[in-house]
C-alpha cells in the first residue's frame, strides 16, 4: 500500500487553490446570512399636524432603536399639553412630566435612550379635557438593522472552497514531501488571518456609526426653597461648531416640580420655558442647544411650592462618525496574512525548493 503511494509536489497554481479554498472555509462560519447584516445610523424628521380630542387624546413618538427622539419644534392653538418621556417604549413609568406647554422653538427638548431598557418614547396629551390642535417638528437619532429579513443559509464564502474539493478528490493518495508541508503549513497560516478581513468587509463592519463625545461636563446641585427660590445660571459657548453642541443633562428634581427657563444670549430671542416639571431620575430629559450661532444661554430653575433637590450637568459634545467595529486588527491581520501568502507562493519556487514533478498541478 505504501509503495503505491505517489509523492505531490505544490505547484504554485495547485498552491493558490489551496489558498483560496481554506479562506472560504475559514470565513464561511462568519456569514450565514445571504446578506450582510450591521447597523445604519440616521436621522429621521418629521412633521406632524393632529388634534387631540376625545376619539385621539394621546400623540405617541416612539422608534425602539432610537438613541434619542429631539422635539425641534412644538405649537398648540394656545391650548396647553403635557410631555410625558419614558426611557423605554414599554415602560409604564414617566421619567419626566412636563405640564402645561404651548410652545418649544430654538431650544429642542430630547428623551435620550436607556443603555439598558432601549428606545425612549414620548407621550403626548391634553392638559385638560378640550381638543387641541398640535404642530411638532421631531427627528429620531439612531440605528437600526441593515436588512428587515435575514435568510439563514450556507455562506457566499464555500463557493470558494469548491476548486479545493475538486482538488482534494483528485490527488486522494498521494503523499506530500516536507517542503510540501512546510507550505501547506504556511497556507493555512495565511488563510487564517486573510479571513477575518474578508469576513470584516463582507458584512460592512467599517460602516460609520454615530458617537456622543463628552468634551467638557459641569455638574451642578443645590436646594430650591421658599428662602431660596430662584438659581440662575449664566454660561458661555465657546468654539462649538456644526459638529458640536450644549446640552443640559442629567436633571433630576428627586420627584418634585421644578420650573425651568433657558434663554439664548441672542437676537431675536430665543426661551424655552417649562413651567412645571417634575424628573424623578436623571437618565432620561435633555435640553439641547442650538448648533450655529449661539455664544452663550442663562439657565432658571424656580420654585412653585415644593423644596427641591435639583442635581444637573452641563455638557459639551462632539459628533463622532466613527466605525461599527475597529477596523485596525482587521487590517493588520490581512496584510499579515497576503505577506505569508506571498512568501508561501513566490519564495520557495524562486529559490528552487519545487521539484519537476508529473503529479504536481502545472
Amino acid at each position: 500500500m505504501e509503495g503505491s503511494t505517489k509523492d505531490l509536489v505544490l505547484s504554485r497554481r495547485l498552491s493558490l487553490v489551496l489558498l483560496i479554498g481554506f479562506i472560504g472555509i475559514f470565513a464561511s462560519p462568519f456569514t450565514q446570512q445571504y446578506g450582510p447584516y450591521y447597523p445604519v445610523y440616521s436621522i429621521h424628521l418629521f412633521h406632524e399636524n393632529v388634534v387631540l380630542n376625545d376619539d385621539f387624546p394621546v400623540f405617541e413618538i416612539a422608534y425602539p432603536l432610537a438613541d434619542k427622539i429631539v422635539i425641534e419644534g412644538l405649537t398648540t392653538n394656545s391650548s396647553p399639553v403635557t410631555v410625558l418621556m419614558y426611557n423605554a417604549y414599554f415602560s409604564q413609568v414617566p421619567h419626566a412630566i412636563i405640564h402645561n406647554i404651548t410652545e418649544i422653538q430654538d431650544i429642542f427638548l430630547v428623551g435620550a435612550a436607556s443603555e439598558i431598557s432601549g428606545g425612549p418614547a414620548i407621550r403626548i396629551s391634553r392638559y385638560s379635557n378640550q381638543s387641541v390642535q398640535l404642530s411638532i417638528a421631531f427627528c429620531i437619532w439612531g440605528t437600526y438593522p441593515s436588512t428587515d429579513y435575514i435568510v439563514m443559509g450556507p455562506s457566499i464564502f464555500l463557493v470558494l472552497a469548491i476548486p479545493l474539493a475538486y482538488s482534494l478528490h483528485r490527488f486522494w493518495g498521494y503523499r506530500l514531501n516536507k517542503t510540501g508541508y512546510g507550505i501547506l503549513i504556511l497556507i493555512i497560516l495565511s488563510a487564517v488571518l486573510i479571513a477575518p478581513f474578508l469576513v470584516y468587509t463582507y458584512n460592512n463592519g467599517g460602516t460609520l456609526v454615530r458617537h456622543d463625545e463628552i468634551q467638557d461636563t459641569r455638574s451642578y446641585s443645590f436646594m430650591l426653597n421658599a428662602s431660596n427660590p430662584r438659581k440662575e445660571f449664566h454660561e458661555s459657548i465657546d468654539n462649538v461648531g456644526t459638529s458640536s453642541f450644549v446640552r443640559i443633562s442629567e436633571i433630576n428634581t428627586n420627584g418634585t416640580p421644578v420650573s425651568i427657563r433657558v434663554d439664548l444670549n441672542e437676537e431675536p430671542a430665543q426661551t424655552l420655558l417649562l413651567s412645571n416639571i417634575t424628573i424623578p431620575s436623571s437618565n432620561c430629559i435633555q435640553i439641547e442647544l442650538p448648533r450655529e450661532n449661539a455664544t452663550g444661554f442663562t439657565l432658571r430653575f424656580d420654585w412653585i411650592g415644593q423644596n427641591a433637590n435639583v442635581n444637573f450637568s452641563i455638557e459639551t459634545v462632539n459628533d463622532v462618525w466613527a466605525p461599527w467595529i475597529d477596523p485596525v486588527p482587521y487590517y493588520q491581520s490581512g496584510c499579515i496574512g497576503l505577506a505569508v501568502s506571498v512568501i508561501t507562493l513566490v519564495i520557495p519556487w524562486n529559490r528552487g525548493f519545487q521539484l519537476h514533478d508529473n503529479s504536481s498541478l502545472a
